[in-house]
C-alpha cells in the first residue's frame, strides 16, 4: 500500500515538472522569437530541442553512475557504549558475617555457610582474623578428616603448617594458596607455624569449601600448593585495580590452579576512588565478599564494609565494585558452575546421601582414611595455646 502511494506521488511530481518546463520553454520561445528574427531557423530549433531533451533525460533517467563506496572505518566502541551492551548482575542476598569459633578455638567470620547458607557449588567461606597473637597464643586446627569436597586455603598474614595422612607436609606463608581435593578422604592438621607460635604476630587467612560432583567425590586426594609468585596478577586498563587470579580467568589472564569444575576465584584490590567492572560468567552462582576496606557495590551503589557478603543473580555478566574516596576496597569475587545435586553433609564430610555420610564416619573410625604421627602433641599444643589466650585476656578478642 505504501509502495503504490509512493509511485503515484512520484508520477504527479514528474507531470508537474514537465508542465513547468513546457511553460518555461513557451515563454523563452516567445521572448527569443520577438528579439531574434533568426530564431525560427531549422538549425536553431534543432539545437534548442536537443538541449531540452537532454535535460529531461538526465533528470528522470533511472540509470545512475555507480561509484565504488569507500569502506567505512569500524568505529571504536566507547566505554559508555560498552557499558550499555553489558548486562549487570543484581544482588540476590546480602548479609554481615557472624563470628564463631572453629578448629581448636580460633575465631572466624563465616560469610557463606551461615546467614547465606550455600552458593552452589560453594559450601562455606571462613575468614580467620585479622588477629594479632602474643607468644604462645596462636591456635590451629589439629587432626581432622575430610571427604567428598575441596578446601581452598589462602593465607594473607602469618603462616600455617600443614600435615596429612598421605605424607604431605609443609608451610603456607603469606600469599600462598593450597587447593586440596579431599576426594575419597584424608586426615590432615592445620597448625600455626613454629615461628608464629613462638614469637606471636598477625594472622589472617581464608578457607573456602567447594563441593564436588558425584563422579569426583571418591577421586584420589590431590594438593596444589601454589606460592604467591605463581599466582597471576593483572591490572585494569585505568591502573586503578589489581586482581590476583587464583582460579579461572580475568582480563584475559588465566590462573595456574586447575579445578574439577569451572571456578573463578579473584582477589581484587581497588584503589581509593576507583571502580572496576568485573566480568562474571553468566548462569553461574557467584558472590562478593568484602574482606578489607569499604566502598560501594552493584549498579545501585550499595554501601559495604569489611565482613559483608552479597550473593548475585545468575542473570547478567558484569558486576560493579567501587572503592570509597578514603579507603581501598579488597574483595573476593567467586563464581562457579552449579552442581544442582542433592547434598548430604555432616561435619567434615559432604556426600550425596546420608548412607554415604555414615560410610565416611565408619571409614574414619576404622582408620581407612589414614592417621598422622604426632597427633597427641598437636592437641596438647592447641590446649596450651587456649589457656595462654585466657590468661592474657585475649581469648574473647581472638
Amino acid at each position: 500500500m505504501r509502495s503504490q502511494s509512493h509511485k503515484s506521488l512520484h508520477r504527479e511530481k514528474r507531470k508537474s515538472y514537465i508542465s513547468f518546463c513546457l511553460l518555461g520553454v513557451f515563454v523563452a520561445v516567445f521572448i527569443s522569437a520577438y528579439r531574434d528574427p533568426n530564431f525560427w531557423s531549422d538549425s536553431n530549433l534543432k539545437k534548442i530541442g536537443n538541449n531540452f531533451v537532454n535535460k529531461v533525460l538526465k533528470k528522470f533517467s533511472k540509470t545512475q553512475e555507480i561509484r565504488p563506496r569507500r569502506p567505512k572505518k569500524k568505529d571504536k566502541i566507547t566505554d559508555k557504549e560498552e557499558r550499555l551492551i553489558m548486562t549487570y548482575k543484581s544482588i540476590k542476598e546480602f548479609a554481615t558475617a557472624n563470628k564463631k569459633r572453629e578448629g581448636g578455638g580460633f575465631m572466624v567470620r563465616r560469610p557463606i555457610g551461615d546467614k547465606i547458607d550455600n552458593v552452589d557449588p560453594f559450601l562455606m567461606l571462613d575468614h580467620l582474623g585479622p588477629t594479632v597473637y602474643g607468644p604462645g597464643e596462636a591456635i590451629g586446627a589439629p587432626d581432622h578428616p575430610h571427604r567428598g569436597f575441596e578446601t581452598v586455603t589462602y593465607v594473607i598474614d602469618g603462616g600455617i603448617h600443614h600435615k596429612d595422612s598421605a605424607g604431605n607436609e609443609g608451610n603456607l606463608g603469606p600469599g600462598w594458596v593450597q587447593w586440596m581435593t579431599a576426594g575419597s578422604g584424608v586426615v590432615h592438621s592445620e597448625m600455626p607455624t613454629d615461628e608464629l607460635l613462638r614469637t606471636g604476630g598477625r594472622m589472617e587467612g581464608f578457607q573456602l569449601w567447594v563441593n564436588l560432583p558425584k563422579k569426583f567425590k571418591m577421586s584420589p586426594p590431590r594438593y596444589q600448593d601454589t606460592p604467591p609468585e605463581k599466582i597471576p596478577i593483572v591490572t585494569s586498563p585505568d591502573g586503578g585495580t589489581s586482581v590476583k587470579v587464583i582460579a579461572g580467568e580475568c582480563l584475559g589472564t588465566k590462573a595456574a590452579i586447575e579445578t574439577k569444575i569451572p571456578i573463578m576465584f579473584l582477589d581484587i584490590k581497588i584503589n581509593r576512588g576507583s571502580s572496576f567492572d568485573v566480568s562474571i560468567p553468566e548462569n553461574t552462582n557467584s558472590f562478593v565478599y568484602i574482606w578489607r576496606g569499604n566502598g560501594f557495590i552493584g549498579s545501585d551503589k550499595k554501601p559495604v564494609t569489611m565482613g559483608q557478603v552479597a550473593s548475585l543473580s545468575k542473570e547478567g555478566d558484569v558486576f560493579q565494585l567501587n572503592a570509597s574516596e578514603d579507603s581501598a576496597l579488597h574483595a573476593f569475587v567467586i563464581a562457579g558452575q552449579p552442581i544442582e545435586k542433592p547434598i548430604a553433609r555432616y561435619g567434615p564430610f559432604v556426600m550425596n546421601t546420608y548412607e554415604e555420610i555414615q560410610q565416611a564416619f565408619d571409614d574414619y573410625r576404622n582408620g581407612r582414611l589414614g592417621k598422622i604421627d604426632g597427633a597427641e602433641e598437636r592437641y596438647a599444643k592447641t590446649e596450651q595455646a587456649k589457656q595462654q589466650n585466657k590468661q592474657s585476656g585475649n581469648w574473647n578478642k581472638h
